[in-house]
């Protein structure tokens, strides 16, 4: 669904988010049972997920409304540029986000992952966004043109798709409760593929380096390169933007 303007409205979304819903609760019922009874087998996701993605041989696309790469996280992203493999990466730009802190948590890797060659876009606005009719990434937005990311997918070698509720985040991976499912169909996942490669390119920035600077690229024929954030109506206040240099990612 999206909010926006004190209603909701359906939007479209991948089949395959609406069948997971109650196989991902009853997942998560069944993961949190076998830990408290102490099974040593009982898999945790974000370990699960990262060697999903280690595992890649020739691409990796993710989605990710939060997107803060702990140490593990970078060390397999880094290991997979090692060997060549391609890493897109869709997540909230600082206009689109719910969670300014988690933004800003995430802009401190932006430099280190472009120069490892990870491609970074960044969800625009839907008032900016040729794709704004079909807002498909759901939204807990609350502004009438606002869409915001809100899937969790993950697509490895045109082979397998991941789908849940985890963010790449510390949260995620040590607090929050999490599910995830993963599916082995190579005609799912060149589907969720197209999905992601589309919106990547049409309803998002593609963050570059040029030199030391940041620029933000509209790849939808315009060619709009910005040399400043796009930054969201309400600019987060100061204060905000001081307290996040003082967190620690683990508490974003």
């Amino acid at each position: 669904m999206v909010e926006g303007a004190g209603e909701a409205r359906p939007v479209r979304s991948l089949p395959v988010a609406a069948i997971a819903t109650g196989v991902l609760a009853a997942l998560g019922v069944m993961v949190l049972l076998r830990v408290a009874l102490g099974d040593a087998d009982a898999t945790i996701v974000a370990p699960a997920h990262l060697a999903l993605l280690g595992s890649a041989q020739s691409q990796v696309l993710l989605a990710s409304p939060y997107f803060v790469p702990g140490e593990p996280a970078l060390q397999a992203l880094a290991q997979m540029r090692a060997r060549d493999v391609g890493v897109s990466v869709l997540t909230n730009s600082l206009a689109t986000t719910d969670e300014p802190l988690v933004h800003y948590g995430y802009a401190r890797h932006r430099e280190s992952l472009l120069s490892e060659g990870v491609e970074l876009h960044e969800l625009m606005p839907t008032a900016a966004s040729p794709v704004e009719a079909q807002a498909p990434f759901g939204s807990s937005g609350r502004g009438a043109s606002l869409g915001r990311l809100h899937t969790k997918l993950a697509v490895v070698d045109g082979e397998s798709t991941f789908v849940g509720s985890m963010n790449m985040d510390a949260r995620s991976d040590r607090l929050n409760t999490e599910a995830g499912i993963v599916i082995h169909s190579a005609t799912l996942a060149r589907r969720v593929a197209s999905f992601l490669r589309r919106h990547e390119r049409e309803g998002s920035y593609r963050v570059q380096l040029q030199g030391e600077r940041l620029t933000w690229l509209s790849d939808d024929g315009r060619q709009d390169a910005l040399s400043a954030e796009p930054e969201a109506a309400a600019k987060p206040a100061l204060a905000l933007r001081v307290v996040a240099q003082m967190l620690g990612e683990g508490v974003l």
